[in-house]
């Protein structure tokens, strides 16, 4: 093969890897329904960001038409992300409820509720936003201020009960939302929180710091200086197995996978994961703080799939003891270690064995309040 011959392949391989490298997943027809039928507001503690939410009582507003790369799929749109829809426009037909507020984590967003939203609207009104830097919500610059648990993305949920009148509910958190709600713990304890919490539902989180395994990609992201950079540059394939190694034996398909990677470059978003992580150094910084609203009189569960890398079966037991699990208390607090085969994300991997165990738990926490 001559000179040419072989320059010519070099380059062709090149273009070939480099494409393979950048491109990015398109947002598939389900997820930007999740989009069509969820609002958004402006948030005054962030600065006027606007601050994407679904709520499954309220009336979907008006929305531009989807791109091309979603109407083309509309037909694969799945159930479980219309769920919200299909709550809200039977809505005014339905008696008061409980509030049940959903925090996501890190870094995904609202959507990673989709599974639970249809089954758990049936007996609640559900809240879920996506947190500034986050899914559809705005996503300043990496290195703003805003990326704060305790200055920020604890406020936007406040906000979010502010616009929607609620003055109690309960809450369901995961992960980086796991710390948002023990912010919000740790507010109600000392009387600084404009409504009441009625009880915590725990998924896989770092609540314990000292116990928190960051995956390698989260250490790079964290460096002063490498972090922008890689962040910005975050190919889908890498994303993907970094992602997908959290997971236990019931990983999400391939389309799913892309859509969270979508959901996170969204609107510039890969460059804002360098100021998110920042969350890492904030929860070593409100440690003491925030584990310490874990005992919290009120009722609190934590479910942990075990099969979690960052933090699963290696948390129970001091989580336990953190929460009090078996002691004499007269409210409902609990660790419950799913099957061995689940691993970070509950609420994707194993949605059917989480809707018994919170309908159970939501059951004693009525029970516990008479």
């Amino acid at each position: 093969m001559g000179l040419i011959a072989w320059a010519l392949a070099l380059g062709l391989l090149a273009a070939v890897l480099r494409h393979l490298w950048t491109r990015r997943p398109l947002i598939s027809a389900a997820a930007w329904n999740w989009h069509q039928s969820g609002r958004r507001f402006r948030s005054r503690t962030a600065s006027g960001a606007f601050v994407f939410y679904h709520d499954s009582c309220g009336r979907p507003q008006h929305r531009n038409p989807a791109p091309a790369s979603a109407a083309s799929s509309a037909s694969s749109a799945s159930s479980a992300s219309s769920a919200s829809s299909a709550s809200s426009a039977s809505a005014s037909a339905q008696p008061r409820r409980p509030t049940l507020l959903l925090i996501h984590g890190f870094p995904t967003s609202s959507y990673d509720w989709r599974f639970l939203w249809r089954d758990l609207a049936n007996t609640h009104r559900l809240l879920a936003l996506d947190m500034l830097g986050f899914g559809y919500s705005d996503k300043p610059p990496p290195s703003s201020p805003l990326y704060s648990i305790a200055s920020t993305q604890a406020n936007i949920h406040q906000e979010l009960l502010e616009v929607c009148g609620v003055s109690s509910c309960h809450i369901l958190a995961h992960d980086y939302g796991d710390t948002v709600a023990q912010e919000l713990l740790a507010r109600s304890e000392r009387g600084a929180l404009p409504f009441r919490i009625e009880s915590v539902c725990f998924l896989n989180g770092g609540m314990l710091p000292h116990l928190h395994r960051p995956r390698p990609i989260q250490t790079i992201l964290a460096h002063p200086l490498l972090g922008p950079w890689v962040a910005a540059a975050t190919p889908y394939l890498l994303f993907r197995r970094s992602y997908l190694a959290v997971f236990g034996e019931n990983k999400p398909n391939e389309r799913d996978v892309r859509d969270d990677y979508a959901l996170m470059a969204f609107n510039g978003g890969l460059t804002a994961m360098a100021g998110l992580i920042s969350y890492m150094a904030e929860r070593k910084a409100n440690a003491e703080r925030w584990v310490r609203a874990l005992a919290a009189p009120l009722p609190i569960m934590a479910l942990i799939g075990p099969a979690d890398p960052v933090s699963g079966k290696h948390v129970v037991e001091e989580l336990r003891a953190a929460l009090g699990d078996g002691g004499d208390c007269a409210v409902p607090r609990r660790v419950e270690v799913l099957p061995a085969s689940v691993g970070h994300y509950p609420q994707v991997e194993a949605p059917q064995l989480l809707l018994p165990l919170l309908k159970e738990f939501f059951a004693d926490v009525e029970a516990a309040a008479e």
